[in-house]
């Protein structure tokens, strides 16, 4: 058997392999002799049909099987002595279609190598913390937006029943439904009260803050709530005794909510520092395949045509778009096997509950569903192992902390819309 390298460049390899006709005409009666004696055929007792009508029988098969079993092990070998990883099952090519017994195979092997990932300093990436306090004109500004919402609330809805009297356009009732909906644009409020102020008894911080409407997840964490339950006035809901204690439930809603953009925002400068401290290639038909996975995917987000079409060409952004999240994959994988991180069973299951939280869905349906999916299978595996990837590497970057500045501070809690 011959091996001869037909293309080394970059992470990309080729080689020609030949693999003589008599080694194969060996392999070819080797595998006759050994299905010989488990054969059958009418006129001749088992085991004893001669070579020549076996061969009818089962000779294009077995030399197929046998020229594939001397490439594959040929290129077994050759990756063994190379110490080639490929990045997806090499490409085999028989390159002589008029072969006929007792000539030589020819087949072309092409394959793209997994990249090598260098060192990385994790404490050389440096991260700026912001510390901060939550001003007092800021749960102003939050508690005037939700009297604002509400009020434009109150107004659209007036206008939409009108409209609906006098018959008017579709188009503004759609408008109404828009605005009944509308959300805090800070996505701290996520559900309105609904329980009459009438049935609430308690003098306790968190029953004072349902009596403004204000939903709590967790007191000792309070990141998701809403001022102004439905049709309340706020200005009534402030009595005497219980606006201290909501105000101070707003600021540390706002606390929870800016910790997590904070940490949000870190990990994304993380994940920046560790790009930027190392480069490496990366295998172009990877490369070519996400681009065109992105840019079937923008299309159908577009609803431009039909995302199955195979003539979409990726823009340049799903090329970028493509590079990172390639890069980005390698990256992660090879920082958990120099780390032994692993994802865990108990981690994905973990996972799948939260999913069927989220989609009112029993943990046995959503879980059967979800692994059955070997795509969703893996994105949730490439979940978790980015997450615990990050974790380890955030407890040896360098935090510097800074002042942050209220301007600054505002801005992340309340964007300016684009």
């Amino acid at each position: 058997m011959y091996v001869k390298e037909t293309l080394n460049d970059g992470l990309r390899r080729s080689y020609e392999i030949t693999v003589p006709g008599a080694k194969l005409e060996s392999m070819v009666q080797e595998k006759l002799s050994e299905a010989t004696a488990g054969f059958s055929q009418k006129g001749f007792r088992k085991g004893r049909v001669p070579t020549h009508i076996l061969k009818k029988k089962i000779g294009t098969q077995t030399y197929n099987d046998a020229m594939l079993k001397s490439i594959n092990e040929a290129v077994s070998d050759l990756l063994r002595k190379n110490g080639d990883r490929p990045a997806f099952k090499p490409n085999l090519q028989f390159k002589n279609d008029s072969w006929k017994e007792g000539d030589d195979v020819l087949a072309e092997v092409y394959y793209e190598n997994i990249p090598e990932i260098p060192a990385i300093d994790f404490k050389s990436i440096q991260i700026k913390r912001l510390a901060f306090e939550i001003p007092e004109d800021f749960i102003d500004h939050f508690i005037n937006e939700k009297k604002e919402e509400k009020s434009e609330n109150k107004e659209q809805n007036v206008i939409s029943n009108l409209d609906d009297s006098d018959g008017a356009s579709s188009a503004v009732n759609e408008h109404s439904h828009e605005s009944e909906v509308v959300s805090n644009q800070n996505d701290i409020s996520e559900q309105l009260i609904k329980t009459p102020l009438s049935e609430q008894k308690s003098e306790e911080a968190s029953d004072d803050a349902h009596e403004l409407g204000l939903t709590l997840t967790d007191q000792d964490n309070p990141s998701m709530m809403d001022i102004g339950a439905q049709g309340q006035d706020l200005d009534a809901d402030f009595h005497a005794g219980s606006e201290k204690n909501v105000r101070k439930q707003i600021g540390l809603a706002l606390e929870s909510k800016l910790r997590s953009i904070i940490y949000r925002n870190e990990r994304q400068k993380i994940i920046d520092g560790l790009l930027d401290q190392c480069s490496f290639d990366i295998p172009p038909t990877v490369l070519k395949n996400e681009s065109l996975v992105i840019a079937k995917q923008r299309v159908e987000d577009k609803k431009q045509s039909d995302s199955r079409d195979n003539n979409v060409t990726p823009h340049e952004n799903d090329i970028q778009i493509a590079s990172r999240r390639v890069k980005l994959g390698y990256l992660f994988h090879a920082l958990a096997a120099r780390s032994r991180i692993e994802v865990l069973p108990a981690e994905i299951d973990q996972f799948i509950a939260n999913i069927a939280g989220l989609s009112n869905m029993s943990f046995n349906q959503a879980s059967k569903e979800i692994k059955q999916n070997e795509q969703t299978m893996t994105q949730i595996n490439n979940e978790i192992l980015e997450r615990k990837v990050l974790n380890y590497v955030s407890q040896s970057v360098t935090i510097v902390e800074i002042a942050a500045k209220e301007e600054e501070i505002f801005e992340l809690l309340f964007p300016t819309p684009k």
